[in-house]
């Protein structure tokens, strides 16, 4: 499996880098303030200090999306978080097959294998820390008990773009309130690793993956679609995540919206060329749906 980013990203390097004494800011409202990212903006140097043992290189990675290069940390905190991540993109990947596969029917070649790196079970390791930054950091959840994370699901695709500006306005005067009041390496922290941005686009996945769970195609798309950095839309990065894209080729498939799923898939398929009979099938579906429309057409 050829890895995300072959080289650290700097700007993580940089956080883990930094020694400057930074006085405290004046207070913010309770739950902005408990979250990972105003943790991390605020308090840069006790953030690299936690994140520190397991070295730069898992973090880096982590923060990337690259989940499957994330063995070498030394904490489990860290090792099941990206266990975690590789078996949920994992699970992404077999509803996406299993979806291919009903459509062709049951005449159809036996479905693919997976690529055993995102279906391996998970570490015999636990939560070895109680600080939410490490638990959280770069992740769905805000703090612990973040009610957008449980949040109602959306129905349809009106109800998703509802939730979609909801969360954006919020999310603004995070940006904010956060700018004003950290220091000036906090700030630079916020354009260089855009933690807002991450939670953001990490939440709306979730959201996307419940709305799929719970039959709501058209939602999902909506969600994955707005999770995505559109101006880096052929590419994978810190916003743009493995997951971002088989959700959005599930829910389009879902949807009806087959050739446009295949499309979407071929971001991951570049990438991982173990993911080309996945593609194959799903190449298969697109001409099967084309074939069907043929027919009919002749028919009528």
């Amino acid at each position: 499996m050829r890895p995300i980013h072959e080289t650290p990203d700097s700007s993580l390097i940089a956080l883990l880098t930094l020694t400057a004494c930074t006085s405290a800011p004046p207070p913010l409202p309770l739950e902005l303030s408990a979250g990972w990212g105003a943790e991390l903006i605020l308090h840069p140097n006790r953030f690299a200090t936690l994140i520190g043992q397991d070295g730069r290189g898992p973090w880096i990675a982590f923060h990337r999306g690259a989940w499957h290069v994330t063995e070498s940390a030394t904490t489990g905190t860290l090792q099941l978080r990206a266990a975690e991540a590789r078996r949920a993109l994992g699970a992404d990947l077999a509803a996406l097959r299993d979806e291919a596969q009903a459509r062709l029917g049951p005449t159809a070649q036996p479905p693919p294998d997976l690529p055993t790196p995102w279906l391996g079970p998970l570490p015999p390791s636990t939560i070895e820390t109680e600080d939410t930054l490490v638990q959280l950091a770069f992740g769905p959840r805000w703090t612990m008990d973040d009610a957008r994370f449980s949040a109602p699901l959306a129905l349809t695709a009106t109800e998703a773009r509802g939730q979609v500006r909801a969360l954006d306005a919020e999310l603004d005067s995070w940006s904010t309130v956060l700018s004003a009041q950290a220091t000036p390496e906090g700030r630079e922290l916020i354009g260089a690793l855009q933690p807002i941005e991450v939670y953001r686009s990490r939440l709306l996945v979730d959201l996307a993956r419940r709305s799929l769970a719970d039959g709501h195609p058209e939602a999902a798309l909506v969600l994955a679609t707005a999770a995505q950095d559109l101006s880096r839309s052929r590419e994978l990065s810190h916003i743009n995540t493995p997951d971002v894209y088989a959700i959005a080729t599930l829910a389009r498939l879902r949807s009806g919206h087959v050739r446009a799923s295949l499309d979407t898939f071929q971001v991951l398929e570049d990438r991982f060329s173990e993911l080309e009979p996945l593609g194959e099938v799903l190449n298969d579906v697109a001409v099967a749906e084309q074939m069907g429309r043929v027919g009919l057409s002749a028919e009528r």
